[in-house]
């Protein structure tokens, strides 16, 4: 059967839509895969630059106003340390 590791770092979710958040907040938490839900890009990128080592998955809408999901996938490649590259799903 498929387990978690255990200590999983939380999951990064950028989606602009509410009832998206809404369903992926749920999905993540019936598989228990903690997770930081933020409503657009820009927060996204925020909370990446403040730690990016705590997250272990980016999720990502690509159709979000102001930063999109390629914009924030581009900045957070262009500002990653050397090695150390965040898995995105976009």
């Amino acid at each position: 059967p498929w387990a978690l590791p255990l200590g999983l770092a939380p999951v990064l979710v950028a989606e602009d839509n509410p009832v998206n958040r809404m369903v992926i907040a749920r999905q993540l938490q019936r598989l228990r895969v903690p997770a930081v839900i933020v409503e657009d890009g820009a927060a996204a990128l925020a909370r990446w630059r403040g730690d990016a080592a705590r997250f272990s998955l980016l999720l990502t809408d690509l159709h979000m106003p102001g930063v999109d999901g390629e914009a924030l996938c581009a900045a957070i490649r262009a500002e990653e340390a050397a090695g150390r590259r965040l898995p995105i799903i976009a």
